[in-house]
């Protein structure tokens, strides 16, 4: 029974030397030891002993050389877990689950140590014969059981799931798109440097890990590509392009912050293409790049990365680069030289071996040595973006994305925020094209760049940084009206002052005009953010004001308006301030209120108002001037002040004078002064004590204004000048300790002029009498007093008295054609018997003088054109005429011609009407007699010489007579009208009064009566010292009136005989109309069908075709 079982394979029998022959005879076989091991003791192994299996593994270690060719032995060996494999050295990380359960494993589970590839990627992975196994004789051994050292498409697809297991445990691998801030900077703020982006928080042993793996995909990449040809097979490719083992890098390549990872290469990159897409996708190192280098495109075709990048990949990466304006991204840009051109313009397999290599992604710790500059990188986008071409729908896509460095590469904007001029600083809403960027015109132009910056785009521009929304210039989000950072208030600031400056412009004024009617325009408020201007409040200024500042208004001080006296007696926390640094005129401009207009001052209505008739300095507590002598100013004696003659210069030399010092401050001219001044006198009236509120005016829908004035603070109701809006009334009441009551009046009196919450320094004026005030001035006055060089200032404002040199050049030609817009002389006489509805403001009296002022310069011209009797009689002549030029000037004054005026050209009406304004707005219709022209001072010069002719012109003046009268009239030119003046006009209103004169005044109209004429010849003879008697002045009356009705019924002839005229030449080219062309003797009668020609039936006779166009038509025949 043993030897059958032994037979069959089924036992073993005790090898007995004396039982051979029996087992012989049993034909029972002998076994081998190779035999024996493959038959019995390997199959079994598990249930020997220890020392059993030292027994067979020593046996098999000394004789493999004999063992190694017996097949059944070696496939024995390959079946038989009996190798032990060293302990990895992470133990929560099993090289492989399905092998890992024993300690012991087959030869064909574990890889040859010595091999360098399997050495570097298994490294600690515990798939190492380990112990006895580790030595070469027992590697040689387990290499013939099948012992993996030789590199297949199965080893290495293992392999590179192996690296990528790795890579996953030490976080290697590429995952999503990074965060806007770790992709446009590499890492986060606070980050330092290579160790912050890849030992953060990371032990020594995992940062060692994390450097094996990288290098072992590198090996795994130089392996491939030096041996791709023994490792080809579709399926083979296909499954490494979905596993991540290749190193690449994340972040910006070739800068200390770029990241290494593992990635897959078929979503990876090439360094050449790395500055369109490294913020969404890794860029492929240096060993992928030799890779792919290497590696045929036929050979792998879906291993390789897209070249160029899709578009929807570079749209994601150039979005996420430019989601915070790239600020932080341009901020950690290494400093770069030109970089890789050749990595970024080069194609094909060898270029991008090239770029791998030597581009800027050549290595994930380099040092930025061929890094592209922030410029050349972005312009690397633009050219690709050129190259391949945008769709419309492309072009919709990254009109509002920042792709564009500007600011010295301190920002990134859209192409909509570029302009290829901008003629003023718009940052950061809009920059001028960099000059590196001029040659890509035509793409940034399609992508919304454009010629020069609109209101319209500025608006949008303020508008959305006023809602806090991003803008295409920046990522900054916050809430609607938050505070902006001091950059961001210095570009608003610019960007008002640019839409100011461009009021002028049609178009911008129209875009300007819609957005404040929808509601649309901002302005920088005093809390440092953006609100509606109808929401914010100008403190300077007020809508008169605003509305006279010009853009060339001195330097200076800013004017203080009426608002300001109201900023520190109200609750500023109930109002939005416009900023400070927001100049008034463009506040106003914008359509932001005057503080003064949305506030109103009023009395307290619980006081009780006690007029005093006097003002006097309250005493101190101060010992040192309580003994000082108080002032006082009476009411009566102020009011007499401010209607004086002096004060009123001063007052007025004071404005003046402070125009060039303080901003915003308007000239005023003497009129004006006066005016004022005097309105001031009747209104002003002295309490003892005054008290008001602040107030916000009642708007529509509102019952009540609510009071806003300070509460705490008992100081801020109390006030000492207020103007009553109610009653009219100036209110003074009596000054503090130590104000004297003259600076109170002086403020009041700034306020009338119009100066606003600015003082004039004219409180010691009040106090001295008005012989001393020219003195005060040249102390008070900013830039000194000059009385010479202040009247010679003055000449020529309208409503002023002659100044004496002027009024040496005076003249009186009723003939003469006056230009609109000259200045001539008038007699405020005269205005106020043609105008008396007319109140003139007259700042200077008149003395009473007992003849005309007619009278007056023809005597003065007979003075003057006398001949010398010697040199006390020249004195005498001259100091007479120097009084009749005093009185002169008195009586004459300065006006402007409105409208073009010149004789009709009649002799039956020689003298016509003209319109002067003698006030600034104020016209009057004068007839030519009595306007006064100024003659060029050599004309003047040469009559002063020529003594004879001035004689004889004299006396033929003296001797005419009342037939003569029309002749004295034309040659009035001939007679010198001199006068002397004594006035202070300024140029106050020389253009404005001038322009507003030619536009409101009519041109003269309605023809001089016989009654005027007769009057103007009066008073012409009456000046010549020929008065003419009744008879004589009726006579000529009748005889004016008679000479007008002629010439109005030649005028009725003359026109009558003029529509004749034009009526029978309209009836000859009726009737030319209708005569034949070809004889033009004969009425047309015929006319050919097809041209529609005519002619008369005898030149159309025998005719077959029209002798004009020659067609041939029918001719029929026409009749009238």
């Amino acid at each position: 029974a043993a030897a059958r079982t032994a037979r069959q394979g089924g036992g073993l029998l005790r090898a007995e030397p004396h039982l051979t022959r029996l087992y012989t005879a049993l034909k029972v076989p002998t076994l081998t030891t190779p035999q024996l091991l493959a038959r019995v003791a390997l199959p079994s192994w598990g249930q020997l002993g220890e020392g059993v299996q030292a027994m067979v593994l020593t046996r098999v270690q000394s004789d493999w050389q004999a063992f190694q060719s017996d097949t059944a032995l070696v496939s024995a060996l390959k079946d038989t877990a009996f190798v032990l494999a060293e302990e990895p050295s992470d133990r929560t990380a099993e090289p492989d689950s399905s092998t890992t359960a024993s300690k012991l494993y087959k030869p064909s589970e574990l890889y040859d140590p010595m091999h360098p590839l399997w050495s570097k990627v298994y490294q600690g992975a515990g798939v190492f014969p380990a112990g006895q196994y580790a030595y070469p004789a027992w590697l040689e051994v387990l290499r013939g059981c099948g012992l993996k050292h030789a590199v297949t498409t199965d080893t290495f697809t293992a392999a590179a799931r192996h690296i990528e297991a790795r890579g996953a445990r030490v976080g290697l691998l590429a995952g999503a798109a990074p965060a806007a801030g770790v992709a446009a900077g590499g890492v986060q703020d606070g980050d330092q440097g290579q160790e912050g982006v890849e030992g953060g928080g990371r032990s020594p042993e995992e940062i060692a890990e994390r450097a094996a793996v990288l290098d072992a995909a590198g090996a795994l990449c130089e392996h491939l590509a030096q041996h791709f040809s023994s490792l080809l097979g579709k399926e083979f490719y296909s499954g490494l392009a979905a596993i991540a083992w290749v190193p690449a890098t994340t972040g910006l390549p070739g800068s200390a912050r770029a990241t290494p990872v593992l990635a897959q290469l078929g979503s990876a990159a090439l360094p050449k293409d790395w500055a369109l897409c490294w913020c969404v996708c890794p860029v492929v190192g240096a060993a992928g790049a030799r890779l792919l280098a290497a590696l045929p495109h036929a050979v792998a075709p879906t291993l390789r990365p897209k070249s160029p990048p899709p578009w929807a990949t570079v749209l994601a990466h150039l979005k996420n680069v430019g989601a915070d304006g790239g600020e932080l991204l341009l901020s950690t840009w290494p400093p770069g030289g030109a970089g890789v051109a050749g990595a970024t313009t080069a194609t094909g397999p060898g270029a991008a071996g090239a770029g791998g290599a030597h581009g800027p992604g050549a290595s994930s710790g380099s040092s930025g040595g061929g890094l592209l500059s922030a410029e050349a990188a972005f312009s690397a986008v633009l050219d690709h973006l050129a190259k391949e071409g945008l769709s419309a729908a492309q072009v919709s896509q990254l009109r509002p994305v920042p792709i564009v460095p500007v600011a010295n590469a301190s920002r990134l904007v859209p192409c909509t925020a570029l302009f290829v001029r901008t003629k003023a600083e718009l940052a950061p809403f809009g920059y001028e094209i960099p000059p590196s960027l001029v040659q890509r015109l035509d793409l940034l132009k399609q992508l919304g760049a454009r010629d020069e910056p609109s209101a319209q785009w500025l608006l949008e521009e303020l508008h959305a940084l006023y809602l806090g929304t991003a803008s295409r210039t920046s990522a900054d989000q916050r809430a609607p009206g938050a505070p902006l950072n001091a950059n961001q208030r210095a570009a608003v600031l610019r960007a008002l002052d640019f839409l100011y400056t461009r009021r002028g412009s049609a178009g911008d004024a129209e875009a300007v005009a819609k957005a404040r009617a929808a509601g649309r325009l901002v302005v920088l408020a005093a809390s440092g953010g953006l609100c509606d201007t109808r929401a914010a409040a100008r403190v300077g200024g007020g809508s008169a004001a605003s509305a006279a500042t010009s853009d060339g208004a001195a330097a200076g001080t800013a004017v203080a308006s009426a608002g300001d006296r109201l900023l520190g007696r109200i609750d500023t926390r109930r109002l939005t301030f416009v900023h400070p640094r927001v100049p008034d005129a463009v506040a106003a401009w914008l359509g932001c209120p005057a503080l003064q207009d949305l506030v109103e001052e009023v009395l307290d209505g619980g006081q009780m108002l006690q007029e005093v008739s006097e003002l006097t300095e309250a005493p101190s507590d101060t010992p040192a001037t309580a003994a000082a002598p108080s002032q006082a100013i009476g009411l009566a004696a102020a009011r007499a002040t401010l209607r004086s003659r002096e004060f009123v210069a001063a007052a007025h030399s004071a404005v003046n004078a402070h125009v060039g010092v303080v901003k915003g401050l308007l000239p005023l001219s003497v009129q004006q002064v006066a005016s004022a001044l005097r309105s001031l006198s009747t209104r002003l009236v002295f309490v003892r004590q005054l008290s008001t509120r602040c107030v916000l005016k009642a708007g529509p829908g509102q019952r009540a204004a609510v009071d806003i004035t300070r509460q705490g603070d008992a100081g801020a109701a109390r006030v000492y000048v207020f103007e009553c809006a109610q009653s009219g009334r100036c209110l003074v009441a009596q000054p503090p300790p130590g104000l004297p009551p003259a600076w109170l009046l002086s403020s009041a009196v700034s306020r009338a002029l119009g100066c606003g919450g600015l003082t004039l320094p004219l409180h010691p004026l009040l106090c001295c009498p008005p012989a001393a005030m020219p003195g005060l001035q040249a102390v008070l006055l900013p830039g000194g007093y000059d009385p010479e060089l202040e009247s010679a200032a003055q000449g020529g404002e309208l409503g002023t008295p002659l100044l004496p040199a002027d009024a040496a050049l005076v003249a009186l030609r009723p003939l003469r054609r006056y230009c609109a817009g000259e200045l001539v002389a008038y007699s405020p006489a005269v205005v106020a018997r043609v105008a008396p509805h007319l109140v003139l403001a007259t700042p200077h009296t008149a003395p009473a003088l007992s003849v005309d002022p007619a009278t007056a310069a023809a005597e003065a011209a007979e003075r003057r054109f006398g001949t010398a009797a010697g040199s006390a009689s020249e004195q005498a002549a001259a100091d007479q005429q120097a009084q009749h030029q005093q009185q002169q000037a008195s009586m004459l004054y300065y006006g402007r011609v409105a409208a073009e005026a010149a004789p009709s050209g009649s002799t039956h009406q020689p003298l016509y009407r003209i319109s002067v304004e003698v006030e600034p707005g104020s016209f009057v219709q004068l007839l030519s007699t009595q306007v006064y022209c100024f003659k060029p001072p050599s004309e003047a010069d040469a009559l002063r010489h020529g003594s004879q002719q001035a004689a004889a012109a004299a006396a033929a003046v003296a001797s005419a007579g009342a037939a003569g009268a029309q002749v004295a009239a034309a040659a009035g030119g001939s007679s010198d009208v001199a006068a002397a003046a004594a006035g202070q006009p300024s140029p106050r209103q020389g253009s404005a009064s001038g322009s507003a004169g030619r536009s409101t005044a009519a041109a003269p109209a309605g023809a001089v009566s016989a009654a005027e004429l007769v009057g103007a010849v009066r008073e012409l003879l009456s000046a010549a010292g020929l008065p003419p008697d009744l008879g004589a002045e009726a006579l000529a009356g009748t005889v004016a009136g008679l000479r007008a009705e002629l010439g109005a019924a030649q005028s009725a002839l003359t026109e009558a005989r003029d529509a004749a005229a034009s009526s029978a030449a309209e009836l000859e080219g009726v009737r030319g109309g209708w005569s034949c062309k070809i004889c033009f003797a004969r009425d047309v009668d015929a006319a050919f069908t097809g041209c529609g020609h005519m002619l008369c039936v005898g030149c159309a006779g025998g005719l077959d075709r029209c002798p004009v166009c020659r067609k041939r038509s029918p001719l029929i025949r026409l009749y009238k």
